[in-house]
């Protein structure tokens, strides 16, 4: 499971649909736009030794993502509905199967994202979770969060999990955890120098990078997790980039030097 979930964070992202039916027809290629500020990712086919593989597709209006849709052999199959107000991601929704789906609502200030809040859904056993996440962006440049969970019935807040995401140049560098329950004491990232594939996607950069996000100025080249049990594991990711230094091709190794993944990306 660490190994699948490094996967998909070192992709710097999530994931987007196509406005065409004939995306089929694309390959990695270096023919992109020339103008790097219209560049958008389309699709992008996910390669992962124990999971099988996804394709994901994206769907814009101008820059703004609307739709993403992700199927094939692996677990990741789902469609996600992204909603703006002006500029600014303010809710999106996540199905999938028939009977699950998650919806979120972010609301901002000062054009910053201030607190998130999350529900999940089980049609089928008639019961949803609800949990808030908030931030406070710090003077320093660091952004500091509380995750809590809701009551449905008393909407009373359980606190959860406290931390605090430290930036270099606009992408996180340490998340760190106070009380995580799972004994996460902090994940440290690196990254390249290179665009990520969400670079131009309007309200992507308010996203904070958390969560189902993960979208971030450049592409994590590496991740180290350490717990309070003096536990640690560490995932890299190599890339190869188009002219535009866009990447078309990511390879995830994990720390035994072991290839696991590899994706895809199509503009």
């Amino acid at each position: 499971m660490k190994k699948i979930l490094f996967f998909f964070a070192a992709l710097s992202t999530v994931l987007i649909s196509s406005c065409s039916s004939d995306d089929s027809s694309l390959t990695p290629s270096t023919e992109t736009p020339s103008n790097i500020s219209e560049i958008l990712i389309k699709k992008m086919i996910i390669t992962n030794t124990t999971e099988g593989v996804t394709e994901v597709n994206f769907t814009y209006d101008g820059k703004k993502l609307v739709k993403e849709v992700a199927s094939g052999t692996g677990y990741l199959n789902y469609t996600k509905n992204y909603y703006y107000t002006g500029n600014l991601i303010t809710k999106y929704e996540k199905i999938y199967g028939k009977d699950n789906s998650t919806v979120t609502d972010l609301i901002y200030e000062n054009n910053k994202l201030k607190t998130l809040f999350e529900k999940k859904i089980n049609l089928k056993a008639g019961t949803f979770f609800l949990t808030k996440k908030t931030y406070i962006h710090n003077l320093d440049g660091t952004v500091s969060f509380v995750i809590a969970s809701i009551d449905k019935d008393t909407n009373e807040e359980t606190s959860v999990t406290n931390g605090k995401l430290i930036y270099v140049n606009d992408a996180i560098v340490k998340d760190e955890r106070f009380d995580d329950p799972t004994g996460i004491k902090f994940t440290a990232i690196e990254y390249d120098t290179k665009n990520n594939p969400f670079k131009n996607v309007i309200g992507a950069n308010l996203l904070l990078a958390y969560s189902d996000f993960n979208w971030l100025p450049h592409n994590k080249t590496k991740s180290t997790v350490k717990s309070i049990y003096n536990f640690s594991s560490s995932y890299s990711a190599t890339y190869n980039y188009d002219k535009n230094d866009f990447p078309v091709v990511g390879i995830y190794v994990d720390e035994t030097g072991n290839a696991y993944g590899k994706t895809e990306y199509f503009y």
